[in-house]
């Protein structure tokens, strides 16, 4: 987010968790949580999730294996964030980040 703020001023940062305990989501999908709107990364934005980092598995824990969403609803929740900003080209990107082998597929 520090680069993005230096390199290019209009890119816009979403952050969402998938597969946490939290569910916090225009679409109320379980086990999804839109920690940072689609929106131009600040200090504010940063400093909100750097202090989260050192206890990320307290404050968003994992989901339960037979509890966490389809990774579907995970995609889908970000293209309702891309919807929600106003039209304007800019590049649309996912960087998903799981320690799942097999995202999306269920458990055996």
């Amino acid at each position: 987010m520090k680069n993005k703020i230096i390199t290019n001023d209009n890119d816009k940062i979403g952050i969402v968790l998938y597969g946490c305990n939290k569910t916090n989501n225009s679409l109320n999908l379980k086990n999804i949580y839109v920690m940072q709107k689609l929106d131009i990364p600040d200090a504010t934005t940063i400093k909100g999730f750097q202090s989260h980092i050192d206890s990320f598995s307290e404050d968003f824990g994992s989901a339960a294996q037979n509890a966490s969403s389809p990774l579907f609803e995970a995609l889908w929740t970000c293209h309702q964030e891309f919807k929600s900003v106003e039209k304007q080209s800019f590049t649309k990107r996912i960087f998903l980040f799981t320690d799942e082998d097999s995202p999306g597929t269920e458990a055996e």
